[in-house]
């Protein structure tokens, strides 16, 4: 381990200990833990945790549904599996579809913000290669390049500034959960359930009922934030931030074990 990454998992600590991070959740290893770490990166904020326990009971209850269906579970073995997984609210099917895909609603459901989430984790690491290779790419550059990928139709019509605010506004909203969506993304890779271009190719099912993944997604996730937290640290001591965007501790969304 290099030491400017231990210096960044001490600062990590030292950033949690002192309550900095917007929010700080323990969850468990296993697939409730999985469901709380997805359902997480796709709605960080606290304002939108209507939508986001409702997508995380949504891929409990699909997986819950396909367990109870394949193995003949009775009711009362169901609502206590139900209790045992903390899901909040058992969901038909029809609530399930619209809170994981948005159904037939223009918003979309919690795949959407995941979607989402890529976007802004493939412009941060397009970035920061950008910046590694000392390529003089402008984080605005950048973002335009990438995002062309995932602009929607209505988008791509748009005039340039237009969809350039679009984009920061996918990127700023991303911003709390960059370190988890790299841990996702990257112990994803691992499995087996990500394109070439590192996007979920299989939905969220294989994630939820393989929650084996969650420990890998930890690690590199506190990695990633040490060394953010660590350019931080370094840009305050210097007056002067590395990046074209920016990074608060305060906006931070931790999970640990």
């Amino acid at each position: 381990m290099s030491d400017l990454v231990e210096l960044g998992l001490t600062f990590v600590d030292e950033y949690c200990c002192k309550d900095i991070f917007k929010r700080i959740v323990c969850i468990s290893n296993d697939i409730s833990g999985a469901a709380d770490f997805i359902s997480l990166v796709a709605y960080p904020l606290k304002k939108d945790d209507k939508h986001r326990v409702r997508f995380r009971d949504a891929m409990l209850n699909a997986a819950l549904n396909g367990y109870c269906k394949r193995k003949s579970i009775c009711k009362n073995e169901k609502s206590k599996l139900i209790r045992q997984l903390g899901i909040q609210k058992p969901l038909i099917w029809r609530d399930i579809d619209s809170a994981i895909t948005g159904g037939t609603k223009k918003l979309g459901g919690g795949t959407k913000k995941l979607t989402e989430r890529f976007h802004a984790y493939h412009v941060f690491r397009a970035y920061d290669n950008a910046l590694a290779d000392d390529a003089g790419l402008s984080f605005r550059h950048v973002l335009e390049h990438i995002s062309t990928a995932y602009e929607s139709n209505h988008l791509k019509v748009s005039d340039i500034e237009s969809r350039i605010h679009s984009f920061k506004r996918t990127f700023r909203q991303s911003r709390p959960v960059l370190h988890l969506t790299y841990g996702l993304v990257e112990s994803f890779k691992s499995k087996g359930w990500t394109n070439e271009y590192g996007q979920l190719c299989y939905g969220v099912k294989p994630a939820i009922l393989d929650p084996s993944w969650l420990p890998e997604a930890i690690e590199i996730s506190k990695v990633v934030l040490g060394l953010q937290l660590a350019e931080h640290e370094q840009g305050n001591l210097k007056g002067q931030q590395l990046r074209g965007h920016k990074f608060d501790p305060k906006e931070i969304v931790y999970l640990y074990f």
